[in-house]
């Protein structure tokens, strides 16, 4: 392994536009660290992986924002400011909305976690089916079924899986 490992970070250009830069520790000064895109603690953001630096950046960011060669190819979720807001009417389709959405640096973190373990093809792939089970419990509850038990077939053992967002729908 180098000494010196390529790495990539997120940086507003001359044009305002963000793009990927692929750096090593030696060279990063010469950029200007206020550049930089920064999460919640004001750590410059850092990626091992390009692709996985341009998944995060046009999952955040809307197209026109993002720099030409650093945008994904083809219709992606972008997730942004207000949470829910329908962005977008797919015209081939009139059961598709696009959406975006804001998520934190943890929460991303999870979906992307969430995405590459549950070798989901997109994490809108991931947010649908992740509504799909959350709609089906909350149908549950409104029945009053508030308990989620899950069982080890092989050894007996179980859990209970405490989702407190059932109680409400359950008593309100």
């Amino acid at each position: 392994m180098s000494a010196n490992p390529v790495y990539y970070r997120i940086l507003l250009n001359r044009d305002d536009k963000l793009q990927i830069a692929c750096l090593q520790d030696f060279d990063e000064y010469e950029y200007d660290q206020a550049k930089f895109l920064t999460d919640d603690a004001g750590q410059k953001l850092r990626f091992d992986d390009e692709d996985e630096a341009r998944t995060w950046l046009n999952a955040t960011y809307q197209r026109n924002r993002i720099e030409k060669e650093d945008q994904l190819a083809g219709v992606m979720a972008e997730w942004r400011s207000d949470v829910g807001e329908v962005i977008h009417d797919d015209p081939a389709s009139s059961t598709s909305k696009r959406v975006e959405f804001t998520f934190d640096a943890l929460s991303f973190a999870t979906l992307s976690t969430m995405t590459q373990e549950g070798q989901y093809s997109s994490m809108a792939d991931c947010v649908r089916e992740s509504l799909l089970v959350n709609h089906t419990f909350q149908q549950l509850a409104r029945q009053g079924f508030t308990e989620v038990i899950v069982r080890n077939p092989q050894s007996g053992a179980e859990r209970v899986v405490v989702i407190p967002r059932l109680q409400l729908v359950a008593h309100g």
